[in-house]
């Protein structure tokens, strides 16, 4: 569950993100400026947030430290059962 936490919360914060600096002389007037986003995107975001229990910050305090999940085994093995990380 809080890898899915970090994942919706990545996934909403890109979306918000700034552009890529590139000329957007081509961009249609429909388009909003770069960094607002639209009532849709807005609504979606909000949908998302009603789903997910933000107020518990452990996911991102953990994504931030590059923590995105436990392992729920001691050690890694290969096909042939060799241990290759413990």
């Amino acid at each position: 569950m809080r890898i899915l936490v970090g994942l919706a919360a990545a996934i909403v914060l890109g979306a918000c993100s700034p552009g890529t600096g590139q000329d957007d002389s081509s961009v249609s007037p429909k388009t909003p400026p770069v960094g607002v986003a639209t009532s849709a995107t807005r609504a979606a975001n909000a949908a998302v947030a009603e789903r997910l229990p933000l107020d518990d910050t452990s996911d991102f305090v953990d994504a931030t430290r590059g923590l995105l999940a436990q392992l729920k085994q001691d050690r890694i093995t290969d096909a042939n059962g060799n241990t290759v990380w413990q």
